[in-house]
């Protein structure tokens, strides 16, 4: 999450270094969760938790709820210690981008930066709050933050963890790393959250029932997914609700299934005199945001990316700027309260609380960034950055590698279940899920990505893969098969004998025309059968006439489909057993078109057709016009040298056979080691 006027001060520095050279205390491990051991990591010495009521949600005083009180001040503080994943140097780089923002960059390690991040990001802030015990706040991280706090700087971890025990500092976390979730399996998710969840409890962090993650990532499937892991308010974007919901009235709380919604206002919402974001006549309620942004930017507004530059007396200047802007808020008679005290007075005001009207996948800028396609097909804000940028290429092999992962899992239990010491290989496996996590960072595609955030994903992703080879061989050996076949939607596995071999299916003519857009490339479209009613389509793409990638035009790739019917089918990320149906003008679109994730490939184009990615070949978004009759998949970050294959299915039949479909081919394959 970024703010654009940082960039433009950003772009400037680039040019000069390129030419340079359950319930929230303890939800339920649910079936989509593999705990690999009983320890959080190999050769944890970490003490036993305290008692439950010193750690869990439950234990932490809350309020007194009173009708009396008619004005509230939220917050929400994202803080992202991955905000410039991998450091502002690349030692040893080779393409002229060695360094973030020139000289002053040099051995800004990741490590360095994230020591600055809890030292000068962090840690002023949290103790502004502190000398104001009255005043809530909600502040939300990875789980990678909290464990780097513990590790290197305890005495910050002390002081957040003694204001959260109290109820003043609510801190709220979904996932590990800061990850594109909306992309990827729930299965990752659920590893990622369980992996959170642990930290929270070990170091005795209460963990709030509130919801907010990265980029603001939201639908309807991150309410599915939360809700029996305990969370129980999701703060929703503004910018999104109004992405589909353009100039609709916006109600103080929603319901989404089993969900609380508050609606937030967009990113940036941190100017020194606000306005009332809502004020609602029925209750008397007036509601205002003390800030709704990059948590980091309190102490140091022009962003990570320049940390180098900042003073302790600018940042000293910054905090007490917004203490006077709080002050003053609570001179005008509201009160600096946590999202979930604030959910307590609604209910307890009798709040009028609607369904969440129909809302699609996205994020909390989309006009800036056409929602998700800036992190799967679209370029950063950077061009000297942008060149180097493979959406696709990173997207796609995240999910090849996490399929390996997931396989490893299952083969693992396998071996533990024929009474096998697999404790080695599970804490391995736990380590393989935190790398994972970390590869997934939404940084590897999205905003503008420097060259040493992908290298962070490369890396994890690396790491993650042979962690999962190394088990799955360790695995077979112990069972003495001398291969396996692993069903992962049954979290099963068998011995086979030798790998299958199979025939490609024979070439086909088209069931209907698709067309391809590669403005300086050659293309070749191909169609094969597999059956009465499953099509192959493939497109093959050679090299762009852009040999440095620097011109988008030139690189973009677009493959598009024909929609037959005016609606949108399809299944919303995190939900993979079924599909949401909507007509388009069930929506009052702010843009031109709806961008989707489709983390498990589906999209329906009506009459009974279906497309599907191989999500392991082709994982941009889907670009959904509202009013042009087909469907786009588009990549402007292709690499310019081509030679790349996109893969995807097409298929005739009911709901049911296409969700079947989507799990069979993307989330949960049969794989053969």
């Amino acid at each position: 999450m970024r703010l654009v006027a940082a960039m433009a001060v950003l772009l400037a520095f680039t040019f000069s270094c390129a030419s340079d050279s359950g319930d929230p205390a303890g939800p339920p491990v649910g079936p989509d969760v593999v705990v690999p051991g009983e320890d959080t990591a190999a050769g944890d010495t970490s003490p036993a938790p305290p008692e439950p009521d010193e750690c869990l949600w439950e234990g932490v005083p809350q309020p007194e709820v009173s009708v009396e009180n008619k004005k509230f001040a939220l917050s929400m503080f994202h803080f992202n210690i991955q905000y410039v994943c991998g450091g502002l140097h690349r030692p040893g780089a080779e393409d002229g981008l060695e360094l973030a923002c020139g000289e002053p960059c040099r051995g800004w390690t990741d490590e360095k930066l994230n020591d600055w991040f809890i030292e000068v990001a962090f840690e002023p802030t949290l103790d502004l709050y502190l000398r104001y015990p009255h005043w809530q706040v909600t502040f939300e991280m990875q789980g990678l933050m909290l464990e780097w706090m513990a590790e290197r700087y305890p005495e910050v971890l002390q002081k957040l963890r003694e204001g959260a025990q109290r109820g003043q500092i609510e801190v709220v976390s979904l996932h590990y790393s800061d990850q594109l979730f909306l992309a990827y399996p729930r299965y990752d998710l659920a590893q990622s959250q369980e992996i959170t969840r642990r930290l929270f409890e070990d170091h005795c962090v209460p963990l709030s029932p509130v919801l907010f993650n990265q980029e603001g990532q939201s639908g309807i499937g991150k309410h599915d997914f939360a809700a029996p892991r305990g969370y129980e308010i999701d703060v929703f974007p503004v910018n999104l609700y109004r992405y589909y919901r353009y100039d609709e009235p916006i109600a103080l709380w929603y319901k989404s299934g089993e969900m609380d919604v508050v609606v937030g206002p967009g990113e940036g919402y941190h100017s020194l005199d606000p306005p009332v974001f809502q004020h609602d006549e029925a209750t008397g309620l007036e509601v205002t945001w003390a800030f709704f942004d990059d948590g980091e930017l309190v102490s140091f507004p022009p962003s990570p990316y320049f940390a180098p530059f900042s003073t302790p007396a600018q940042v000293a200047a910054d905090v007490a700027n917004y203490e006077q802007r709080l002050l003053a808020l609570e001179e005008a008679g509201f009160k600096l309260s946590s999202i979930s005290n604030y959910v307590r007075h609604l209910e307890a005001h009798g709040a009028e609380q609607p369904d969440l009207p129909p809302v699609l996948d996205g994020t909390w800028q989309p006009p800036s960034t056409d929602s998700i396609h800036r992190w799967m097909g679209g370029r950063g804000m950077i061009p000297g950055w942008a060149r180097m940028e493979r959406d696709n290429e990173m997207l796609t092999a995240n999910y090849q590698r996490r399929t390996v992962l997931q396989a490893a899992d299952v083969l693992v239990a396998v071996a533990k279940a024929e009474g096998h010491d697999v404790a080695e290989l599970e804490a391995e496996l736990h380590q393989g899920h935190h790398h994972m996590a970390l590869a997934q960072v939404t940084d590897a595609t999205g905003i503008p990505p420097w060259p040493g955030e992908f290298e962070y994903s490369i890396m994890h992703y690396t790491y993650a893969l042979e962690i999962a080879e190394a088990a799955l061989d360790a695995a077979k050996e112990l069972l003495g098969w001398p291969h396996a076949e692993i069903d992962l939607a049954a979290f099963e596995a068998r011995r086979i004998e030798a790998l299958p071999e199979h025939d490609p299916p024979p070439e086909a003519e088209e069931p209907f025309a698709v067309e391809a857009l590669t403005p300086t490339r050659d293309h070749e479209i191909t169609w094969f059968k597999h059956d009465e009613s499953l099509y192959e389509v493939q497109l093959h793409f050679g090299p762009g006439d852009s040999p440095d990638g620097s011109d988008e035009e030139k690189c973009r790739v677009t493959m598009r489909f024909p929609r037959f019917e005016d609606r949108i089918t399809y299944s919303p990320a995190l939900i993979e057993d079924r599909v949401m149906d909507y007509a388009i003008d069930e929506f009052s679109f702010q843009e031109e078109a709806a961008w989707l994730p489709l983390a498990n490939g589906l999209i329906g184009l009506g009459d009974g057709w279906w497309a599907l990615k191989d999500c392991r070949s082709v994982h941009v978004a889907a670009r959904i016009p509202k009013d042009e009759p087909h469907i786009e998949f588009i990549d402007s970050t292709a690499a310019p040298e081509g030679g790349i294959t996109w893969r995807f299915f097409v298929f005739n039949g009911t709901v049911e056979e296409a969700v079947a479909l989507s799990i069979e081919k993307n989330i949960a394959p049969t794989v053969h080691w």
